[in-house]
Protein backbone atom coordinates (compact mmCIF):
# COMPACT_ATOMS: atom_id res chain seq x y z
CA UNK A 1 0.00 0.00 0.00
CA UNK A 2 1.21 3.05 -0.83
CA UNK A 3 1.20 6.69 1.48
CA UNK A 4 -0.23 10.25 0.32
CA UNK A 5 -2.03 8.75 -2.39
CA UNK A 6 -5.15 10.52 -3.45
CA UNK A 7 -8.22 8.59 -5.31
CA UNK A 8 -10.21 10.65 -7.74
CA UNK A 9 -13.39 9.69 -9.48
CA UNK A 10 -13.50 10.28 -12.90
CA UNK A 11 -16.82 10.12 -14.44
CA UNK A 12 -17.12 10.71 -18.38
CA UNK A 13 -19.96 10.80 -21.39
CA UNK A 14 -19.30 11.09 -24.77
CA UNK A 15 -21.92 13.73 -26.02
CA UNK A 16 -20.92 12.78 -29.82
CA UNK A 17 -23.28 11.17 -31.95
CA UNK A 18 -20.93 8.27 -33.06
CA UNK A 19 -18.28 6.29 -30.80
CA UNK A 20 -14.90 7.63 -29.49
CA UNK A 21 -11.63 5.89 -28.27
CA UNK A 22 -11.13 6.30 -24.72
CA UNK A 23 -9.00 9.49 -24.15
CA UNK A 24 -6.07 9.41 -22.29
CA UNK A 25 -6.23 11.19 -18.91
CA UNK A 26 -3.52 13.60 -17.58
CA UNK A 27 -3.93 14.46 -13.86
CA UNK A 28 -2.05 17.25 -12.43
CA UNK A 29 -1.64 17.83 -9.20
CA UNK A 30 -1.03 21.67 -7.62
CA UNK A 31 -0.36 23.14 -4.19
CA UNK A 32 -2.63 25.90 -2.69
CA UNK A 33 -0.06 28.92 -5.20
CA UNK A 34 -1.02 26.89 -7.91
CA UNK A 35 2.24 25.40 -8.43
CA UNK A 36 2.56 21.99 -10.28
CA UNK A 37 3.61 19.12 -8.04
CA UNK A 38 3.20 15.96 -9.92
CA UNK A 39 1.33 15.23 -13.19
CA UNK A 40 0.92 11.49 -14.53
CA UNK A 41 -1.36 10.27 -17.91
CA UNK A 42 -3.73 7.52 -17.25
CA UNK A 43 -4.27 4.88 -20.26
CA UNK A 44 -7.97 3.72 -20.31
CA UNK A 45 -6.47 0.00 -19.80
CA UNK A 46 -4.96 1.64 -16.15
CA UNK A 47 -8.33 3.61 -15.47
CA UNK A 48 -11.16 1.38 -16.52
CA UNK A 49 -12.68 -0.98 -14.02
CA UNK A 50 -11.43 -4.84 -14.96
CA UNK A 51 -14.77 -6.33 -16.08
CA UNK A 52 -15.06 -3.07 -18.34
CA UNK A 53 -14.22 -4.16 -22.45
CA UNK A 54 -10.94 -2.36 -22.73
CA UNK A 55 -10.59 -2.25 -26.54
CA UNK A 56 -13.40 -0.77 -27.26
CA UNK A 57 -14.31 2.96 -28.07
CA UNK A 58 -16.09 5.05 -25.59
CA UNK A 59 -20.39 4.91 -27.04
CA UNK A 60 -22.30 7.69 -27.11
CA UNK A 61 -24.54 8.46 -24.32
CA UNK A 62 -22.94 6.04 -21.81
CA UNK A 63 -21.73 7.01 -18.18
CA UNK A 64 -18.19 5.72 -17.81
CA UNK A 65 -16.85 5.58 -14.14
CA UNK A 66 -12.93 5.57 -13.37
CA UNK A 67 -10.83 5.94 -9.92
CA UNK A 68 -8.08 7.27 -10.13
CA UNK A 69 -4.99 6.67 -7.52
CA UNK A 70 -2.23 9.48 -7.69
CA UNK A 71 0.77 9.74 -5.12
CA UNK A 72 0.32 12.89 -3.11
CA UNK A 73 4.16 14.09 -2.73
CA UNK A 74 4.85 15.27 0.42
CA UNK A 75 0.62 15.45 1.57
CA UNK A 76 0.97 19.14 -0.42
CA UNK A 77 -1.21 18.78 -3.06
CA UNK A 78 -4.61 20.57 -2.85
CA UNK A 79 -6.00 20.99 -6.08
CA UNK A 80 -5.98 18.99 -9.44
CA UNK A 81 -6.85 19.49 -12.98
CA UNK A 82 -7.53 16.45 -15.47
CA UNK A 83 -7.44 16.71 -19.04
CA UNK A 84 -8.61 14.51 -21.37
CA UNK A 85 -5.65 13.86 -24.56
CA UNK A 86 -6.37 12.06 -27.52
CA UNK A 87 -5.45 8.27 -27.20
CA UNK A 88 -2.41 7.20 -28.79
Amino acid sequence: MYENVLRIRVVMVNRASFPQPYPLMEVSLTDSNGLLLARRQFTPRQYLAESHPKDVNMASDVVVNALLDVTNPDGRASGYEIRLLPAP
